[in-house]
């Protein structure tokens, strides 16, 4: 079955009232399978992010491994082009990375709940890729810091991807840089800023049970586990947690994972309240401690069928309380993952990469920066790497003309105070004198040429 390109056209132009906006069609695979094929073989990223929204996502590993890289900006046809000279590239003569060897404890451990059935071969080859898989990610991103819970991130792309490993690689670094940077810093202190956001945003959906839990009184630690890992460590069935990363990919920012884990919590409310009875009648531990205990846990024990009903019944909250509207929300850095939008679907292999170079400036800037906050009345809360990357370049224009206007002034001085223009010497005066205001603006300008041309 597929789909005529004029039917396409009026698919893609009335969109919001469309077949695909029918109960039928969100909940039916075989009506969902040829607009998703068709849409991918037309590189439609819009069609392919709204269907990855729908129920059951992207439908299956098929599907994913063709439109995970579109969601990501990786242009398949410059890719496969490119692919001989990319393997020829030894990333192993690369510097070792100083958390290599976290990462051979971590990936010893991993593949416990998605291999489950393989054989013991098939688990062995499948640790051997993922290690080199995140060795290379650091290796040539040496800006990042290894955290445990991201080999379990890295192990579901590699279920999609096993058999191509170039392709499997060029999405985990797109998504670690667009989507994870801010646990891959220095510190801690970018994730703690993430999970705050946590209590005020169940306080303005369900007052009950940010009072019950006491959740203006605790540390929200207890989350930390399914935010870091995008819940790739807590949930242990395939389908449910490759519409999770569909969703994170659709909609464009990792925010839309604390509106899963909020929509989880409210799912099990009653659970919660009942599990945490018990455990107060033991009189082992505080109410606090009980507290953190139960939200720590309570994921692992979540039907597959619930959760997938959580990942829809989010929608709801992410309209009810936006992010941006949260008071901790003012305290998030500026090159924050939840303050940037990738905005990839309009963009060529090479603005990716203009893109990708800047986001890894802008992780260095916040190592500099620390705890730098930003305008909290600033309306552009959420801006494109692209539009930064344009200021940034203006900036350098700027520097530019100021540069060559500081000197125009030294010149002209010189100029009247030698009547017999002997030059020679002032201005090589000048030009030692004066290299660091010239290397301000050159630079940067030098830098910047090859992207214009």
């Amino acid at each position: 079955m597929s789909v005529s390109s004029a039917d396409w056209d009026t698919l893609s132009m009335k969109l919001d009232n469309s077949i695909v906006d029918s109960t039928l069609f969100k909940s039916n695979d075989s009506l969902k399978e040829p607009s998703l094929s068709t849409a991918i073989d037309l590189n439609d990223y819009k069609i392919v992010q709204f269907l990855a929204k729908t129920k059951g996502g992207l439908i299956n590993s098929n599907f994913r491994k063709k439109a995970w890289p579109l969601l990501l900006g990786v242009d398949m046809e410059k890719f496969h082009g490119l692919c001989a000279s990319r393997y020829s590239v030894d990333w192993k003569s690369k510097p070792q990375h100083k958390d290599e060897d976290q990462v051979s404890l971590d990936v010893d451990r991993s593949f416990i709940y998605y291999a489950e059935n393989g054989s013991d071969s098939v688990k062995t080859e499948l640790k051997s890729k993922l290690n080199d898989l995140i060795l290379r990610i650091l290796r040539e991103n040496p800006q990042l810091c290894y955290y445990q819970g991201y080999h379990d991130i890295c192990s579901v792309f590699l279920v999609i991807f096993s058999n191509e490993m170039e392709l499997c690689f060029q999405c985990v670094q797109n998504f670690t840089l667009l989507y994870l940077r801010d646990f891959m810093m220095p510190s801690i202190n970018e994730s703690i800023k993430i999970l705050k956001l946590i209590p005020p945003l169940v306080q303005k959906v369900d007052a009950q049970i940010y009072n019950e839990l006491l959740l203006g009184d605790i540390e929200p630690f207890y989350a930390i586990s399914p935010l870091i890992t995008l819940f790739s460590h807590n949930i242990t069935s395939f389908s449910s947690i490759s519409q999770i990363f569909d969703g994170i990919l659709a909609n464009g920012s990792l925010g839309i994972i604390i509106y899963y884990y909020i929509s989880l919590l409210l799912s099990q409310k009653e659970n919660i309240f009942q599990k945490i009875s018990l455990m107060e009648e033991e009189d082992c531990f505080t109410k606090q401690d009980v507290i953190h205990d139960v939200l720590s846990k309570f994921i692992l024990n979540i039907e597959k069928n619930t959760i997938e009903q959580s990942l829809e019944d989010c929608t709801k909250i992410t309209k009810r309380a936006p992010l941006e509207k949260l008071l901790p929300f003012h305290q998030i850095q500026r090159n924050s993952v939840l303050r940037t939008s990738p905005l990839i679907n309009d963009l060529d292999i090479k603005e990716i990469k203009d893109r990708l170079a800047f986001i890894t400036e802008a992780i260095l800037e916040d190592q500099v920066e620390g705890s730098k906050i930003t305008d909290p009345s600033s309306k552009a809360t959420r801006f494109s790497i692209k539009d930064a990357l344009a200021k940034k370049q203006n900036q350098t224009l700027f520097k530019m003309s100021l540069t060559i206007g500081i000197i125009g002034l030294l010149l002209n001085i010189i100029l009247k105070k030698n009547e017999a223009f002997q030059l020679q010497t002032p201005i090589t005066q000048l030009w030692n004198t004066h290299s660091e205001i010239i290397n301000i603006g050159i630079r940067p300008i030098r830098d910047l040429l090859p992207k214009f041309f």
